[in-house]
């Protein structure tokens, strides 16, 4: 189910922002995901079972997909809410799109009365999330063969 289109102004250009609660009504963000995590990366588990509630953001220049990331409330922590899946095609990266899907995430988070959020980000790109406001806890732990770390941020009403 689409929940959501509407467009934003970022770094001087416009994009259409689409949530969808699955992944059926963003088939994009699918593909976004099998390229940049299985086909690039080598990730065998890409899909779990949070996909089909979780809600999918894809950011698009003029219709074209261009970065996804996904949202869902932690289970047995209400305030809570998990966000991952942050992927930008390889020829649009190094533009700010995984900060503009961060930033959207988080204000749907807050929208929504979330005060927290977790995410498991691969060590590589922990600084990425540190300069947004996250948080490391804990050690290094392997997902497939991938070291990542969690990290938490505290939400601003």
């Amino acid at each position: 189910m689409i929940i959501r289109d509407y467009d934003t102004l970022f770094r001087d250009k416009e994009f259409i922002i689409r949530l969808a609660r699955g992944l059926n009504d963003a088939p994009e963000a699918e593909q976004i995901r099998i390229m940049v995590f299985m086909m690039e990366q080598g990730f065998r588990n890409e899909f779990d079972e949070m996909d089909p509630t979780a809600i999918h953001l894809l950011v698009m220049d003029r219709y074209v997909p261009i970065a996804t990331g996904r949202i869902y409330q932690k289970p047995d922590a209400e305030k809570t809410a998990i966000i991952g899946r942050i992927a930008v095609v390889q020829s649009r990266r190094h533009e700010g799109l995984g900060s503009l899907v961060i930033r959207e995430l988080e204000s749907y988070a807050k929208d929504k009365g979330f005060e927290r959020i977790e995410l498991s980000a691969q060590e590589r790109v922990k600084d990425f999330y540190r300069s947004l406001g996250y948080v490391q806890e804990g050690g290094i732990y392997y997902d497939e063969y991938c070291p990542h770390i969690m990290m938490r941020k505290i939400l601003k009403p």
